[in-house]
């Protein structure tokens, strides 16, 4: 990094290149991914506030060291592939810039100025956190490995006497380390089983006492990072697959939690547990509920006019399916149970009549009219999500039987 100069500016030097050149900021949010969150964490500290992390840098950008900001910035545009890398390269002098210019305030009136800089004294106490997420940032992605590893051994008894082997990072940022590690724990009910067995109890005192308490704010966190995951990424052209995996994530922690531990009225676990059930089950419920009406939409012809296949309809119907198949195999741990379980027989109904009908519309009309094809083939898709392969291959038998009558004659 030594194209980058580093000598800090005098407050309020504003840069309109920096301001409108957001690739550093983009690289700075990219290498803390593992540690940040898009909404303020359901228990404080325990992640990074992706605004805080953003007006940090509008304030490093603008008022500690706009050069060195805007150099960075150029070489982030120039190698985007390299954007971590650039970043971590740079964390150091990020670091030291930005520490002397808070210590340069000495006084209770420049402390308030930098507070407005920054835009309020809520950023202005997130940044020691900031810092030594950037000062250790590749000890972050580090810690991937660490879960790695975990993910390997085969019983709660060896992640116990692992998770007591482990030399943790120092300090606050332990906490930031252990929530990196937990993203590449694929199996949260063995990791928190061995907890409870290290810890010889499964209350939620207990486990903070035995040093397991940032290990469960970390598991709360991810949950609460599946939330945020659902909430982008339902609708007909958002991310179904993302969706579902962030479901099925929820639902690993949540069932993993419920099971084992002692969760009273009074716990943060249970009760942060319970917020994030209720968030996430009222993203995914109205999509539930639209699933019939979907799957009608796209199986039934057109009563009048011209017969149309409806694909932006279709895609609405499979993306309506695969969240529901998701929920209902993840409905333990969500709050959506009847809905649910009514919409998945309504569902089964409709594919099943509207199906048949579009065999029977096939056998009249034959492969010549695309439209009726097209519909069927759709159609065993959609069985095939609702009542499994086997029943959509019995579907798919008939289609050719009809496809290969109509050839002949």
């Amino acid at each position: 990094m030594s194209a980058l100069k580093g000598s800090a500016a005098a407050p309020n030097a504003a840069s309109a290149a920096v301001r409108n050149r957001p690739a550093a900021a983009q690289a700075i949010a990219e290498a803390l991914s593992p540690v940040l969150l898009d909404v303020e964490p359901i228990i404080p500290g325990a992640a990074l506030y992706a605004k805080h992390l953003n007006d940090f840098w509008v304030w490093f950008a603008r008022d500690v060291a706009p050069e060195f900001a805007s150099d960075l910035d150029l070489m982030v545009a120039a190698e985007p592939d390299r954007a971590v890398e650039l970043f971590a390269e740079a964390a150091a002098k990020i670091v030291s810039l930005s520490e002397a210019a808070l210590a340069a305030a000495e006084t209770e009136e420049q402390r308030k100025r930098i507070a407005v800089q920054l835009g309020g004294n809520e950023v202005l106490e997130s940044i020691p956190a900031i810092l030594s997420c950037v000062a250790q940032v590749k000890m972050l992605h580090r810690a991937a490995e660490f879960g790695g590893v975990m993910a390997q051994l085969d019983s709660a008894t060896r992640i116990s006497l692992a998770l007591q082997a482990v030399d943790l990072p120092k300090g606050s940022f332990r906490r930031y380390w252990c929530l990196a590690a937990i993203g590449s724990i694929p199996d949260p009910f063995e990791f928190i089983g061995a907890m409870v067995m290290a810890a010889e109890s499964d209350s939620e005192a207990d486990l903070k006492n035995a040093g397991f308490g940032i290990w469960m704010d970390a598991f709360i966190i991810d949950a609460q990072r599946q939330d945020q995951l659902v909430k982008g990424a339902v609708g007909l052209f958002a991310d179904v697959d993302l969706a579902c995996k962030a479901i099925h994530r929820f639902h690993t922690i949540a069932r993993a939690m419920v099971l084992q531990l002692e969760l009273p009225a009074n716990s943060v676990w249970g009760h942060s547990l319970k917020r994030l059930t209720k968030d996430i089950s009222q993203q995914i419920e109205p999509k539930l509920e639209d699933v019939v009406r979907d799957v009608t939409l796209s199986l039934r012809p057109a009563r009048d006019g011209v017969d149309r296949f409806n694909e932006e309809a279709v895609l609405q119907a499979l993306n309506g399916l695969y969240l529901l198949a998701t929920a209902r195999d993840s409905r333990d741990s969500l709050a959506v149970n009847a809905v649910t379980e009514r919409v998945w027989s309504q569902t089964g109904q409709t594919i099943e009549t509207l199906l048949n009908r579009s065999i029977d519309a096939l056998r009249d009309v034959g492969p010549d009219k695309d439209v009726a094809v097209r519909r069927v083939d759709a159609g065993i898709k959609m069985a095939g999500i609702r009542f499994g392969a086997d029943y959509a291959q019995v579907i798919e038998r008939s289609r050719d039987v009809i496809l290969r009558r109509h050839k002949v004659h």
